[in-house]
């Protein structure tokens, strides 16, 4: 990806996590649960700069899109792409 303003960041746990008792555990915590995600899936986004993209990418992962979507419309922010 190239962008001639603003910055990317992706956040997910395709690499950091660990698995114990067959169970897959983020290095991501849910603050509202205080526990680790256990989902795998990965959110890129674009933002103005590196800082307000890798909050916002942290924050979609731990809400989700459909949750997220204002806050990411309120800091023109724009989601590259979430895999699961």
């Amino acid at each position: 990806m190239t962008l001639r303003t603003g910055a990317v960041s992706t956040s997910g746990d395709t690499r950091q996590f660990f698995e114990k008792d067959g169970r897959r555990y983020s290095h991501i915590i849910d603050p509202r649960k205080g526990e680790s995600l256990s989902d795998v899936l990965e959110v890129s986004v674009t933002a103005p700069n590196g800082m307000t993209a890798d909050a916002l990418a942290t924050t979609v992962r731990v809400l989700g899109l459909e949750a997220a979507a204002p806050v990411l419309h309120r800091y023109s922010t724009k989601l590259v792409s979430d895999t699961k």
